[in-house]
């Protein structure tokens, strides 16, 4: 049975991992999880299963749009008091995608930040990412080029 709780960052460690293997082409620095868990802890989760961490979600709040870009620190253009969330990494560990747990995650938070009074939650993806997301009610905005590549920004509207 898997649980959700928050992320720690005692969990760095395990989050770097899963983090190097789900996007190994776009992996990002400890220090850039570490701030994200520290600037907004109530918007960081994992999903462990038998105890095992297998995947997480960071986030941060904004009160107006930001360019998505890997490797940015989330205390630059965090508000406490936004209303926009933007969700800057979701991922599950390879052996254990497909199997329904990032979507029990994402349905969570999307709870969580609809009972928050959040306005709406946007996502940078992958081009094979995004039909995961659009399942899940996110609907493309545009795209943004982030050291040569393009990626899709999606939004869900709460």
């Amino acid at each position: 049975m898997e649980q959700i709780d928050f992320l720690k960052l005692a969990d760095l460690d395990d989050l770097k991992r899963i983090d190097d293997l789900a996007f190994p082409q776009d992996a990002e620095g400890r220090e850039i999880y570490e701030d994200r868990i520290k600037t907004f802890p109530a918007g960081c989760y994992k999903i462990t299963l038998e105890g095992k961490m297998v995947g997480f979600l960071s986030s941060e709040l904004w009160s107006e749009y930001h360019p998505t870009i890997l490797n940015r620190k989330a205390s630059l253009f965090h508000d406490p008091v936004g209303k926009i969330v933007f969700v800057s990494a979701l991922g599950i560990m390879p052996g254990y995608q497909g199997k329904g747990l990032g979507s029990r995650l994402l349905k969570m938070f999307i709870q969580k930040m609809k009972n928050d009074n959040r306005t709406s939650i946007y996502l940078r993806s992958a081009n094979k990412a995004r039909p995961f997301y659009e399942k899940h009610g996110f609907t493309f905005v545009k795209q943004e080029e982030d050291n040569g590549t393009l990626n899709d920004i999606l939004e869900l509207k709460l």
